[in-house]
């Protein structure tokens, strides 16, 4: 039963921003519905008959039917009551009579919203004050994981503030042209983010782009976590802040191959990742140069996210909170890195079903680069197929569950190394294998399978996995 205007407001629920905002629907249909859709769910209202009649809006809107207070009595059942003496129909022609601006839709979608998530916090915290209050009511580290997972589902909840209004394409060219010229001016920098490899940046339109999915894909071995630490570093070079999701690596593993990356030497004696670890064989200079590599990489805006077992909500919410810490750094959020696919928890709804599980997480990492304005970098693997193959260089086909990755990809990249499969050909005895080692022991082919908006082909890199390098053969 619904609480009349006079009465005061059950916590954290609003009958009266709910009731302006569903009058609003109510005489404005579907051009109210479309600033409110991409900020509620019917879930949201707290009271039941709000949700009803917007859930009755939405259904008129989409079946093609007007939004008139005698289609929403139909679609509502205009004998149910509202309240005493109060019939759907009757409340309908009230909420006509109340309706204020369209202007104010959105600002009452956005309360709405909130109060839900205030509801939504305060039953999180009723459910576990219990649990915590009891000494024996359970492992303090699995509450808090398992609070902070429906705490994460609730602040990756619809977000009005980052929906992406509609725009003309005159308008959207316009901006283009301007970009263009303010480029070609010199008075910007050149479009996308330097990978590190000047021949695959030309191919990919100068580096890693905004608002884009890129997907490294490889089989074990072939130097995927390499790619992905050096696209980090050399964005970060870039001042583009960085966050960097290690599901698979702790924070101190993925430091030691940085810092074997930017203590490289190819004059000197290979500082491997493996030694920094090993370390009692490092020399005074290894030494120093390990203190040099280490204050650079102290002025770089790169945060390591290193806790494993992490679902796309949490990820998605420790991305909105990383954003803000470089930002008060000076530092835009210019790429995310995600190593790797496998590894990111399923959601419970999915769970069991691979196909649906891979589609809930691409689509999701792809919205995550259009609400966060940066490039999303993807570590995927291949499936055997390719080890089954004479040419074991990657396809599309190779990877596991392709269909929702190639749809939600903008870029798609394979990584090969012949050496891989040289060195241990040559191990079995292979002496043609042995012999043809040493020419490609550091080289990197990296493929670009799929480009939606460029083209397709093969670059050559050098590659010293020891040292997680990855460099233009000519630079």
């Amino acid at each position: 039963m619904i609480a009349e205007a006079q009465a005061p407001s059950r916590p954290h629920v609003s009958v009266e921003i709910e009731r302006a905002l569903v009058a609003c629907l109510v005489v404005y249909g579907a051009q109210a519905l479309q600033y409110v859709q991409t900020r509620l769910d019917p879930e949201d209202f707290g009271e039941p008959v709000h949700r009803k009649i917007y859930e009755a809006v939405c259904q008129c809107v989409t079946e093609g039917k007007p939004v008139t207070p005698a289609m929403l009595r139909t679609v509502l059942d205009a004998e149910h009551e509202v309240a005493p003496e109060l019939s759907f129909g009757r409340y309908i022609i009230r909420l006509v009579s109340e309706a204020t601006t369209l202007v104010n839709a959105s600002a009452y979608a956005d309360q709405v919203a909130d109060f839900a998530r205030r509801r939504r916090l305060k039953a999180v915290h009723d459910r576990y004050a219990s649990a915590l209050a009891d000494p024996h009511g359970g492992n303090a580290q699995a509450l808090a994981r398992e609070m902070q997972a429906e705490i994460d589902a609730i602040t990756t909840s619809r977000r009005g503030d980052e929906a992406l209004a509609r725009v003309r394409i005159g308008k959207a060219a316009q901006k283009a042209v301007e970009t263009a010229n303010a480029a070609r001016a010199g008075d910007t920098p050149p479009p996308g983010i330097p990978v590190g490899v000047k021949r695959l940046d030309d191919m990919l339109g100068g580096g890693l782009h905004q608002q884009k999915l890129y997907i490294v894909s490889g089989r074990p071995g072939m130097g995927k976590t390499t790619v992905g630490l050096s696209l980090a570093l050399s964005a970060a070079k870039h001042r583009q802040g960085v966050y960097f999701v290690s599901l698979e690596m702790s924070g101190d593993e993925l430091s030691r191959r940085a810092l074997a990356c930017m203590a490289y030497d190819a004059r000197r004696k290979p500082l491997t990742y493996n030694r920094i670890t090993w370390a009692r064989d490092l020399e005074d200079e290894e030494i120093w140069r390990l203190n040099d590599a280490a204050t650079m990489l102290n002025d770089l805006p790169i945060q390591i996210e290193q806790e494993p077992g992490l679902g796309m909500a949490q990820i998605a919410t420790r991305a909105h909170v990383a954003k803000q810490q470089l930002a008060r750094q000076g530092f835009p959020l210019g790429v995310i890195i995600i190593d790797h696919l496998g590894l990111i928890k399923a959601d419970d709804r999915y769970r069991g079903n691979r196909v649906h599980e891979i589609a809930e997480m691409t689509g999701s990492l792809k919205n995550l680069s259009r609400t966060l304005d940066c490039a999303v970098v993807l570590l995927s693997q291949l499936n055997r197929e390719a080890e089954k193959r004479d040419n074991k260089r990657p396809q599309l086909s190779d990877l596991r569950d392709s269909g929702s990755i190639e749809q939600d990809a903008d870029v798609i990249l394979g990584l090969y190394r012949e050496a891989y499969y040289l060195k241990r050909d040559a191990e079995a005895g292979d002496a043609d294998a042995a012999m043809r080692l040493p020419e490609v022991e550091r080289q990197l082919e990296i493929t670009i399978l799929k480009q939606r908006n460029g083209e397709t082909g093969r670059v050559l890199a050098f590659c010293d996995i020891g040292c997680n390098v990855i460099t233009g053969l000519s630079e």
